[in-house]
C-alpha cells in the first residue's frame, strides 16, 4: 500500500515551483491475503494498493459491523495483535542508522513473511533460498527504507557480492536458505 499526502498551500506558496511538484507516493506497508488493515480517517490523503495477482478483492467493513460476528471480530483482533508484534520488528529494522542495515533488515522481514521456497537448479530436493513472490523496484524499496533508488541499487550490488541476497527469474529478490535458517 502506498499513500500520497495532499499539501495545503497558501496563495503565495502556490506560485512556488516546489509546491507545483507532483506529490510523491510513500510506502505504507504490505498487506497479504487474509490480513486486515485499518484506515484512519485523516484528510487529506490518498491511499492506493497494488496487487501482484490478477484477481484481488478487498472487503471493506466498519468496526461496528464486527459486533454482529463476535468470532470473526476475535480473529480480526488476533490478526491485529500479530501485526503489531511484527511492526515492532519492522520498526527495529527500519530504525537502523546505516542504510545497508535497513535494506537487509527490510528484505529479511519481507521474505520471512511472504517468501516462497526457491529450489536448487541442480537438485530439485534442495531449497536454494526463499524469494519474494512479486517483484519490487529499487525505487519502491528506497521509499520503504527512506533512501533513494540509486543508493538501493548500489547496496543491492554489495549484498549480492557478499552472498547475502540472490536474484531469480524475473528479478525476484531472494535470501539464501542459510541466512533464513540462521535468523530463525
Amino acid at each position: 500500500m502506498v499513500g500520497t499526502a495532499q499539501v495545503s498551500a497558501t496563495a503565495s506558496q502556490l506560485t512556488s515551483r516546489r509546491i507545483n511538484r507532483t506529490p510523491e507516493e510513500a510506502f505504507l506497508g504490505f498487506v497479504g491475503a487474509g490480513q486486515p488493515f485499518e484506515i484512519v480517517a485523516q484528510s487529506p490523503f490518498t491511499l492506493q494498493s497494488y496487487a501482484h495477482v490478477d484477481q484481488t478483492a478487498v472487503l471493506w467493513m466498519y468496526w461496528h459491523d464486527l459486533d454482529n460476528w463476535p468470532h470473526f471480530r476475535r480473529e480480526v483482533m488476533d490478526a491485529f495483535r500479530y501485526q503489531h508484534q511484527r511492526k515492532l520488528l519492522w520498526l527495529s529494522a527500519l530504525g537502523q542508522r546505516r542504510t545497508i542495515d535497513r535494506l537487509l533488515g527490510f528484505l529479511t522481514l519481507l521474505i520471512e513473511e511472504y517468501g516462497e521456497p526457491a529450489m536448487s537448479d541442480t537438485d530439485p530436493d534442495v531449497i536454494r533460498g526463499y524469494c519474494l513472490p512479486f517483484p519490487l523496484t529499487h525505487a519502491q524499496i528506497g521509499s520503504a527504507i527512506g533512501s533513494t533508488r540509486v543508493t538501493v541499487t548500489r547496496l543491492m550490488g554489495k549484498l549480492r557480492q557478499r552472498g547475502l541476497i540472490l536474484t531469480q527469474g524475473d528479478n525476484l529478490i531472494c535470501l539464501p536458505a542459510e541466512s533464513i535458517n540462521r535468523a530463525g
